[in-house]
């Protein structure tokens, strides 16, 4: 059973942010962008709503100031291009990346991989990719370490190496990285860098398909096929179990 790696989607897991609308100073703004991120990362959408030119005017200015969080927002924001007052230009957002990757912003990092890996503003280059999605994949960053493990799976950057895929895929899917929970499910169905197991791959198709990824739900589709009804309760029962587990 094959499940096309080109299917799957690469650029997962940017941390995408609603602005605050109210700054009542630089200082305060740092201060609720910290205080807030854990929610700005679950709720926000690509739409930006409520960006004014205020906002963006405070941005710069933090940015400007060295603030690691706002670099790698205003970097975001001309990355993509989604909010009309920044229009999309690879180079700055190159710049405002590597500002905050000198920090240590694994975000950052892991961004400045994927403009590379795509060749958006810079040369393609699979080498200078993995180099930044080791930096931000050995921080904890589970875009990061998914993408890295992608690198080895495809050898794109990096001598191809299935075991250290799954190793990378593995430490993304336990932070629920859909994408990497996706591919371990490949991993176990094909038997590549792990011996075959269907009821693991059904397990971890199972797990992204809860996240939405139709891939995944071809995937647990097409492993099922090949199991019986006792492993498929068995393997229902384990991504139960995941589920309920308070730390991976």
């Amino acid at each position: 059973m094959r499940v096309p790696v080109s299917a799957l989607c690469i650029d997962q897991g940017h941390r995408k942010k609603l602005p605050l609308d109210t700054l009542v100073n630089e200082a305060s703004f740092i201060y609720m962008i910290k205080l807030l991120l854990p929610l700005i990362l679950l709720f926000t959408s690509l739409t930006c709503f409520g960006v004014t030119p205020e906002f963006i005017k405070e941005l710069r200015k933090i940015a400007e100031m060295g603030e690691a969080e706002s670099q790698w927002l205003l970097g975001f924001y001309y990355h993509y291009g989604e909010v009309p007052l920044v229009p999309q230009d690879y180079t700055e957002a190159l710049k405002w990346y590597s500002k905050a990757a000198k920090q240590g912003d694994a975000a950052a990092q892991c961004a400045i991989g994927k403009l590379y890996y795509f060749g958006d503003g810079v040369p393609k280059d699979y080498s200078e990719a993995v180099k930044w999605y080791r930096k931000a994949a050995e921080q904890g960053n589970a875009d990061g370490e998914f993408s890295l493990g992608l690198g080895y799976y495809l050898g794109n950057g990096v001598p191809q190496d299935y075991t250290e895929a799954v190793k990378w895929y593995l430490k993304a899917a336990k932070q629920g990285h859909a994408d990497a929970q996706n591919n371990l499910g490949i991993s176990y169905a094909e038997g590549d860098g792990v011996p075959v197991d269907y009821c693991l791959a059904y397990m971890w198709f199972n797990l992204a398909a809860a996240k939405g990824k139709e891939t995944a739900k071809k995937g647990r589709e097409m492993a099922s096929e090949s199991m019986t009804k006792e492993q498929i309760a068995e393997a229902q029962k384990l991504s139960r179990e995941w589920l309920a587990w308070p730390s991976k």
